[in-house]
């Protein structure tokens, strides 16, 4: 087995209610932990990547210490509630990717809170009081976390039974209740227009951005809602749609996605923000240069990119001033009759072996037998 450095990616550490369009990408405290056990047992030392980067590559490529850096996107509340607690247990640290356009500035402190499984976003005062700690440290998600229009294509009609599908439409139109949409839904699905028209649309940072134009708007909900046009008939009408961002509003809105969120974070925590993670994994060769410009040392890789390992990526940074590194994410696809401790274990197991590259043949016929029995049932 290789000595490269697995980092992994969370997002919530929370029960999954099946409330919340993001449920999908909650762990229970029960499979974070197990995950941590695993960590624990095979002698891994968990450290932020602020900390990665102090250490002496060569040192970490000979040594039989064994470390591996746990990160969670976003900055969900209860990565401050339930993954610290059990962070702390396991004497462990993390790095958390946060985006500021979801946060209030509310000087509430919900830390204190025992049981609280609601969903929801880290405010100001608490990344403050967190990184005080230094259990976590915090980087960059960009500041928006955006959905966009990409085109003038037309592929659906807004209603409120699509809301789970279409959440990230209230952070467009309404982007003063971002920090609360998860708390606002049902308000937030009535306050979207009926019939407003749905482009075809991608991540913030995938490139230049539609701007549809708003007598375009009304006149395609009137259109929907008094006579149910179809979405063939918009797409052929011959009124203007809007326009694309020219060249000038696309770099501006790069610098801010990046740069600006590297300055408001840094200004919360008083520490240098030093690494990015483009929500989706979707940047552009444009964004990584910028990213570059404004002295990120590292961004977290697109799924589509294969880099060969972290350790020879932390090496390169000698010669390279900004390199890409890979997480692992750990699947939750499995047969219910199988949930248990050992389970999330071994699951946690074969990601980490599959990622350094170490054959266990035992393993890889439990996640074939899975993928089976998902397909048939």
């Amino acid at each position: 087995m290789n000595n490269d450095i697995p980092i992994f990616m969370y997002h919530s550490i929370a029960p999954r209610t099946g409330k919340v369009p993001l449920d999908f990408l909650s762990f229970t405290e029960a499979e974070f932990r197990s995950h941590l056990l695993y960590l624990k047992k095979n002698n891994f030392k968990t450290v932020t990547l602020s900390d990665l980067w102090k250490l002496d590559k060569d040192i970490i490529d000979q040594s039989k210490q064994r470390f591996a850096v746990i990160t969670f996107d976003d900055g969900y509340l209860d990565n401050g509630l339930a993954a610290i607690k059990i962070l702390q247990e396991f004497n462990m640290t993390a790095t958390i990717f946060i985006n500021p356009d979801f946060l209030d500035n509310s000087n509430e402190n919900r830390l204190h809170v025992t049981n609280d499984s609601s969903w929801g976003y880290l405010n100001k005062h608490e990344i403050k009081s967190l990184a005080e700690k230094n259990i976590f440290d915090f980087q960059s998600h960009t500041m928006s976390h955006n959905h966009v229009f990409v085109s003038d294509k037309i592929i659906d009609f807004y209603s409120p039974d699509k809301f789970n599908k279409y959440y990230w439409l209230s952070w467009l139109l309404f982007p003063d209740l971002k920090s609360k949409w998860m708390e606002q839904m049902d308000k937030l699905s009535e306050m979207i227009p009926a019939g407003y028209p749905i482009f075809e649309n991608h991540r913030a940072l995938s490139g230049k951005q539609f701007l549809p134009d708003s007598d375009f708007i009304k006149f395609s909900i009137n259109k929907h809602n008094s006579c149910s046009v179809s979405i063939e008939y918009l797409n052929n009408c011959t009124n203007n749609k809007g326009r694309f961002e020219e060249n000038t509003e696309y770099d501006d809105r790069i610098q801010y996605e990046i740069g600006e969120s590297k300055t408001f974070i840094e200004n919360i925590t008083n520490k240098t923000v030093d690494f990015i993670c483009f929500p989706g994994g979707t940047y552009t060769a444009e964004c990584l240069e910028w990213a570059k410009r404004f002295g990120f040392k590292a961004y977290m890789a697109s799924s589509k990119i294969q880099v060969k390992s972290n350790l020879e990526a932390l090496k390169r940074y000698r010669v390279n001033n900004l390199v890409c590194l890979k997480r692992i994410s750990i699947s939750k696809n499995y047969p219910s009759f199988f949930k248990n401790k050992m389970t999330d274990y071994l699951l946690c197991k074969l990601k980490v072996e599959q990622f350094l590259k170490k054959k266990n043949y035992f393993l890889q016929f439990l996640r074939k037998f899975r993928d089976i029995f998902q397909r048939i049932f």
